[in-house]
């Protein structure tokens, strides 16, 4: 059995981390939620906070949720390019290198655009504590709901460099587990 390299391991833990911190942002969402329909529609007691709170839940999970789904390769993707190698060249060697290669560029323009994005959500936050700006139900600090996105953009660039160092190292590409699966069918 092949050793894990470190930062495969790192990886792994965070999506543990990751994965727990959804349920958890998903499931207060969805209490929430209910909860506000209950006060809303059955009590006629609206809950200002409540809403702004599902709102900020969900971006926490849609975010959280990119960088987890990064880890795992489980992004929705158009799978016309390898089609199109395939069936123009006869070689499955010689298809698996082009796969590959597009494969590392493709990881290198995702890791130039998290670190662009990741830049531009720490300036944004920055900016956004300087002028202490706060919600309007909660009376929050706004920083810190931009700080979800800063953290899961750190996240999400740190997964994609964890790929495109396992996809280096390995000299192949990382497939999700439904490729797995539908490759043993």
């Amino acid at each position: 059995m092949e050793r894990k390299a470190k930062v495969e391991i790192i990886s792994s833990a965070l999506g543990v981390v990751e994965t727990r911190f959804l349920g958890i942002f998903f499931f207060l969402m969805l209490t929430l939620l209910f909860v506000q329909v209950v006060c809303r529609y059955y009590l006629h007691l609206p809950l200002a906070w409540v809403e702004e709170l599902i709102r900020y839940l969900f971006i926490g999970v849609s975010y959280l949720g990119c960088a987890v789904a990064i880890k795992d390769r489980a992004h929705i993707e158009i799978n016309i390019l390898p089609a199109i190698i395939m069936a123009g060249t006869k070689s499955k060697e010689k298809t698996d290198r082009v796969l590959y290669f597009g494969d590392i560029l493709l990881g290198i323009i995702s890791t130039v655009f998290l670190g662009y994005l990741l830049y531009t959500m720490v300036q944004y936050m920055l900016e956004t504590k300087a002028y202490e700006q706060v919600s309007v139900a909660m009376q929050i600090p706004m920083w810190s709901i931009v700080a979800i996105i800063v953290v899961s953009s750190a996240l999400s660039l740190f997964h994609c460099i964890c790929n495109l160092i396992m996809m280096i190292r390995n000299k192949t590409t990382i497939t999700s587990k439904e490729e797995e699966e539908l490759k043993n069918l």
